[in-house]
């Protein structure tokens, strides 16, 4: 009889009632609290109220998988995290997985991932190399092309279809790189440009169409966006400050000539 009992097969739970559900899901959140550590399913069963059985097989049912496997899905997940971004050893990244062994941790990756921590963080490392190659490239593309062609209005899409890349991917390119997509880069750029040439001697009137604006008050808007101040207030500072090094500037020929001439 008792050999009958421990061959016989487990009972299969029925239809998980909304309270069952609720408790489960008490369970799962109680996984990830105290993630990383390990609770038996006697500990659990207690503290959610559910026998082990429906603990068991309502948590299956529940979520695709058993509660061990949700926890070691969690520490895999971390496990991975820290492999692509620390320089940390698989020993410290096992124990802050919850792993007491290394071996353990790797051998469970290997599983999970298809290669140990070290040729997973070789592969992602290269990965993310050639990545930023690509990404690198595209965005001195876009660069050589909004600088040659300044007056020309160029967006995310045209400047993809130039180069032929993924628009998305050239503004994410271009906003990882200088914090701004492509059309405040290139607003930029025009602002730069038009306080080069007014410090060459031309006016506002003979800047704008040369930056791609159809009047003199959407160079105005645009400065002002840009800088914060409007146009004139700059042009105004910054030819006072020329007079002023200008000033400096002969104060110090005259003295040297006077140093010159005093015996």
């Amino acid at each position: 009889m008792l050999n009958w009992y421990k061959h016989s097969p487990m009972p299969i739970i029925g239809r998980l009632t909304d309270t069952e559900k609720q408790k489960l899901e008490k369970v799962r959140l109680k996984i990830i609290a105290d993630f990383p550590a390990h609770h038996t399913i006697e500990w659990l069963s207690t503290y959610s109220g559910l026998n082990e059985l429906i603990l068991k097989q309502g948590f299956k049912k529940q979520y695709g998988t058993t509660v061990y496997g949700y926890l070691e899905d969690l520490r895999l997940q971390l496990g991975m995290q820290l492999v692509i971004n620390s320089y940390e050893s698989s020993q410290s990244i096992a124990q802050k997985c919850g792993y007491t062994l290394s071996t353990n941790f790797a051998a469970t990756f290997r599983r999970k991932f298809g290669c140990t921590p070290k040729k997973y963080r070789m592969q992602a490392g290269l990965a993310i190399q050639e990545s930023e190659g690509k990404s690198t490239a595209m965005v001195n593309k876009a660069i050589s092309i909004i600088n040659t062609l300044l007056q020309k209005h160029h967006t995310s899409q045209s400047l993809a279809n130039i180069i032929g890349v993924d628009p998305n991917k050239l503004c994410a390119a271009f906003k990882n790189k200088f914090g701004m997509g492509v059309y405040l880069y290139l607003r930029l750029k025009r602002m730069e440009k038009v306080k080069e040439l007014t410090r060459k001697g031309q006016s506002a009137n003979e800047i704008y169409p040369l930056i791609g604006y159809k009047n003199v008050t959407g160079l105005y808007t645009a400065f002002k966006l840009t800088y914060k101040q409007t146009f004139g207030t700059w042009k105004e500072e910054m030819e006072k400050s020329e007079l002023v090094n200008d000033t400096l500037s002969i104060q110090r020929n005259d003295a040297i000539q006077y140093d010159f001439l005093v015996p």
